[in-house]
Order: C-alpha cells, then structure tokens, then sequence
C-alpha cells in the first residue's frame, strides 16, 4: 500500500479511492481499540481516540518505509516502544 500511495495515488483516482478506503478502515480499527483502552484507563485521554488512531497509522506507515529501506530491527523495536510509551494513561 505504500509503494501505490506515493507512486501511484497523484495520477490514478482508483488507486486513490482504494487508498483512502483502507487508510479509513485500519483508522476506524484503531479508534474503536484505543477507545476501548481508554474506557480501561490503559491509553491517555490527553488526545481523541481518533488523533490516537490517525498518529499510529502513520507509524504504522512510516516503520513500513524504513523496513523497505533497511532499518534494523532495534530500530524497528524503539520505534515501537515510543509509540506505545507515547499512548499510555
């Protein structure tokens, strides 16, 4: 998805659409689980669930750019401590 979203969604509408669907849906899986460990006192409430949501999947994006691009695993896994240290209530 990543290769079709910076090659592809500038000129071709289908490719968008798809791309924009599937942002959309990882997004409103995201927010219903972040809610959810906010109701559990297990995520801040500092932002929505939905901030929270959009913020992970652009990690999300981005450790898929830097894996294509030979990040090393203790690279992979700071990331990742962060971003859930980054959530926590």
């Amino acid at each position: 998805m990543v290769n079709s979203v910076t090659e592809l969604v500038p000129y071709d509408p289908d490719v968008t659409k798809l791309a924009t669907e599937y942002a959309d849906s990882i997004q409103q899986l995201l927010k219903v689980v972040l809610k959810e460990g906010s109701v559990q006192n297990l995520v801040t409430e500092k932002q929505t669930s939905e901030q929270l949501a959009a913020y992970v999947y652009n990690t999300i994006q981005g450790m898929r750019v830097l894996i294509k691009g030979g990040a090393t695993r203790e690279q992979m896994q700071a990331i990742s401590d962060i971003t859930l240290k980054s959530l926590q209530s």
